[in-house]
């Protein structure tokens, strides 16, 4: 009896994470398991030097294996590990989460720690988008995948943390493609010189708005980028535009491992700015796979010209050093790295 309830609760779990759409997505709470440890055992912990963080559900402390939140440093990011049929999914914070103020109505409460919960929204079924002359599909493109969404909640504040799509295959060197207008374009020297170990292609033309990156990302997704940085929103002159392009180029690059969109910084008054950063916070979270670089948050305002926009002479690094840390951590991972290091230890103790 105790095998085939952690089977099912193991079933329920995986069909939360794995993306699959052949079936109709499980309860919204697992079943409980049977366990001989007691809630002490799902207290936060040390391994290694790592903080741990064990899960239960109706009041059962999960398996390791099943669930668990990580650290593998003070200062690393954390890194949360759930039990998938194709192995297990991770989901990166820190840096990586996308706080949001409002949850799907299909969020369940998948797992509660000492001072976590984890959600899950499971995805509906996929509607491929049709084609069309300014967006064909382009031949040998996957079908249209969705995946759920993850959250965790912690001190009253509510982030979805980033997917980390393991099973994908990478390329070697990894492919990213960075999109933008004269904000990447003046930091570009710094930008390539700090990805020598990648393939690069930096496409940034002044005055770009975000319509004319549709096409790009586009091309980024036919070239099976590993990772898509979005500089764009800056030049645009409707935010209801900037939404339509924001969501149609999101949709094309669903099934691009790790996406990046900057936010834009300008003055409030005679820009619509301060719409195109409140829109990208409240779209990025509803896609697993997209991260947010906080340009608007990371630029000290004297460190811009006159106009409030563009970075004075001697901070052309500043876009260089916004994104380049996200995409090196993000790189790490993949080989059990950074945020990931200690992962198969942990793991290995807890379950």
């Amino acid at each position: 009896m105790r095998f085939a309830r952690f089977a099912l609760l193991l079933a329920c779990l995986v069909a939360a994470c794995d993306g699959s759409t052949t079936q109709a997505p499980p309860p919204l709470d697992p079943p409980p398991v049977e366990s001989s440890q007691g809630g002490d055992a799902c207290s936060e912990t040390e391994s290694e030097g790592a903080a741990v963080s064990r899960f239960s559900t109706d009041g059962s402390c999960l398996p390791g294996d099943v669930m668990i939140l990580y650290r593998c440093s003070p200062t690393g990011v954390p890194v949360l590990r759930v039990s998938s049929v194709a192995g297990p999914a991770q989901f990166l914070g820190g840096p990586f989460a996308v706080a949001v103020e409002t949850l799907p109505a299909n969020v369940r409460l998948a797992g509660k720690s000492h001072d976590a919960e984890v959600l899950i929204a499971d995805p509906p079924s996929p509607i491929p988008p049709p084609a069309s002359a300014a967006n064909p599909p382009f031949e040998g493109s996957p079908e249209p995948r969705t995946e759920p969404l993850v959250y965790v909640r912690r001190a009253g504040v509510t982030e979805r943390w980033l997917r980390l799509d393991g099973p994908r295959s990478r390329n070697d060197p990894p492919i990213v493609w960075l999109i933008g207008d004269s904000i990447l374009d003046g930091g570009r020297d710094a930008v390539e010189a700090g990805l020598s170990e990648w393939s690069v292609t930096l496409d940034a033309a002044v005055g770009r708005p975000s319509s004319s990156g549709v096409a790009l990302a586009t091309d980024a997704a036919e070239q099976d980028a590993d990772v898509v940085v979005m500089e764009l929103g800056t030049n645009d002159s409707a935010p209801d535009a900037f939404r339509d392009s924001l969501v149609e180029t999101l949709d094309v690059l669903r099934t691009t491992p790790f996406v990046i969109w900057q936010t834009a910084k300008g003055p409030a008054e005679g820009t619509i700015i301060p719409a195109v950063n409140e829109t990208i916070r409240e779209v990025v979270p509803t896609y697993p796979n997209v991260a947010i670089a906080d340009w608007e948050a990371f630029v000290p305002e004297d460190a811009l010209q006159e106009d409030g926009i563009h970075p004075d002479d001697g901070f052309e690094r500043l876009e260089s050093e916004l994104v380049l840390p996200l995409l090196a951590e993000w790189r790490a991972t993949l080989t059990n790295g950074g945020a990931t290091s200690c992962g198969r230890e942990v793991v290995r103790e807890a379950a």
